[in-house]
């Protein structure tokens, strides 16, 4: 953890040429962390040499690995599990990351063999941003994307013109979201910032910004999320506020945090004072039955929740929030007009104060009817996840990479989720032989429900099962196993591993290829 082995400590595997995964460091570890979800993350950044999503187990060790090359480092992003037809699929965004801060490409759905069934992109000729790309019950998606869009900035404070050109137009990353069809890539809906909020809302310096080729980033929207009514929950990073935007006529109905706060907070302000926020969510009252008592029903008056990753920070400036990031568990209470409402709920805080100068993400995990969830936070720019109860009692604390690499961008994970997957390749297993002809090694990248594996031996190479002997049976404990040839293989030329579930089945596509001794 203190950077002794490096940065990024990994392993490799005989089996898996080019795949590394993290050395995990549980620092804390509860039982109730291992509920037979995985570990979803992105890692990507200087210190990683093959970026891409990546599944773990709740050990931290490597399920699932896959980099996709593209002509910009195959950094991937927004890994998770998301319902579509009514068929569970692993969605990610891959693209061009090179503008700091977000990006221009496609969003990518694979199906439970990891075979890519969709690429998802914008509509109108934009180019799909990395924040955000959430599938809606009637089989849309909510995507963001930025633009670059010529917009006066000459009155903003600190704006100074480039002298040899002052009369030259002045621009903006303009941030809009769309809504999709996925089947068709019909446009739905669109929303695009500069038409509702004012520049001014920013907190972010404009600094050299303002020209064409160095557009004024103001708004940085990184989440989207719609809710039964048909409007939207959106989280823009540089006003520090959560908008919830009108479905039918795009206007705003009222905004938390930020210089155009509508809200009263019962919390003495630290309801309100997030700062460079990420994902923001909507729950139910009824998400915490234990802890959280809601207010009694009121004619004309709606009350929800909202979780966000409240960052604290931008680019190493503290100046605003808290002195750490945390998940952040808000009440909202707000009628239609008059007063609105807001407490703080619950506050998600790493033991070691972490603090992320970007990305970052909060998610719930139910546990079950009448139980609390628990909750799952990611930060983002450090390597680090923590698994909290719903009171924030720390259950499990991960560092997938050095503590010395915080903050340098070396190693991060724009979200980190956990989230049940079956997980059936259809390819084989993949093994080898160790040159001294003494042991087996076996892997099978995404297989989820390998239990156990047995090395058979035959003397003749064939498809027939009957002259294949079983030798060894190994229970599953890590992505690659290593199984020590016994005696009784004596001069058998030819080997093979099968995979079986947990019931003693074989697998489909679950037999190896055939290894030649040659003796």
């Amino acid at each position: 953890d203190n950077g002794t082995f490096g940065y990024y400590p990994t392993r490799s595997y005989i089996t898996a040429e080019g795949v590394n995964s993290p050395q995990t460091n549980f620092l804390q570890w509860h039982p109730r962390c291992n509920d037979g979800s995985l570990y979803f993350i992105t890692p990507r950044g200087w210190g990683i040499p093959n970026p891409g999503p990546m599944l773990l187990d709740e050990r931290g060790n490597l399920v699932w690995a896959k980099h996709f090359d593209n002509k910009f480092g195959g950094q991937a992003y927004d890994f998770m599990v998301q319902r579509y037809q009514g068929e569970d699929y692993l969605t990610f965004w891959l693209g061009d990351d090179r503008v700091r801060g977000h990006g221009s490409g496609f969003y990518y759905m694979l199906n439970a063999s990891y075979d890519i069934v969709h690429r998802v992109g914008a509509a109108g000729g934009l180019s799909a941003d990395l924040h955000e790309f959430l599938i809606t019950n009637q089989g849309t998606a909510l995507m963001t994307m930025y633009e670059i869009t010529e917009h006066d900035v000459t009155t903003f404070p600190g704006y100074e013109p480039d002298p040899e050109r002052p009369d030259d137009p002045t621009y903006i990353w303009d941030c809009l979201f769309q809504e999709i069809s996925i089947d068709t890539g019909d446009l739905v809906y669109q929303w695009r910032a500069s038409e509702h909020i004012d520049i001014t809302a920013t907190y972010r310096g404009i600094g050299p910004g303002g020209s064409r080729n160095d557009p004024f980033d103001w708004f940085h929207l990184n989440s989207i999320e719609k809710d039964d009514l048909g409007n939207y929950l959106i989280s823009a990073r540089y006003p520090h506020s959560i908008a919830y935007i009108d479905g039918k006529t795009s206007e705003t109905i009222w905004t938390l945090g930020g210089k155009l706060n509508d809200f009263m907070d019962l919390s003495g302000g630290n309801a309100t004072n997030f700062a460079w926020q990420h994902d923001a969510r909507f729950l139910p009252v009824d998400t915490f039955p234990n802890m959280y008592t809601p207010p009694r029903e009121r004619d004309g008056y709606v009350t929800k929740l909202i979780t966000l990753f409240d960052n604290a920070a931008e680019d190493q400036h503290y100046e605003y929030g808290m002195p750490l990031s945390r998940g952040l568990l808000l009440e909202v209470t707000f009628p239609t007009e008059s007063t609105r409402t807001t407490r703080q709920s619950g506050s998600y805080e790493n033991p070691q104060n972490v603090r992320s100068s970007s990305q970052g993400s909060m998610q719930i995990l139910p546990q079950g009817p009448g139980q609390d969830p628990k909750v799952f936070v990611g930060f983002g720019l450090n390597a680090v996840w923590t698994e909290f109860d719903a009171d924030g009692t720390v259950l499990c604390d991960v560092h997938y990479g050095a503590t010395t690499s915080w903050e340098r961008g070396d190693i991060q994970s724009y979200r980190s989720y956990k989230f049940p997957w079956v997980g059936m390749p259809e390819v084989p297993p993949a093994v080898d032989i160790s040159d001294d002809d003494a042991e087996i090694y076996v892997s099978w990248n995404g297989a989820t429900e390998v239990a156990k594996w047995v090395l058979q031996c035959s003397e003749r190479n064939t498809e027939d099962e009957k002259p294949w002997e079983d030798l060894v049976v190994a229970r599953k404990e890590d992505f690659e196993a290593s199984i020590l040839l016994p005696d009784a293989v004596g001069d058998s030329r030819y080997l093979r591993v099968i995979a079986l579930d947990e019931k003693g089945r074989r697998l489909p596509y679950g037999t190896s290829r055939v290894i030649d001794r040659g003796v």
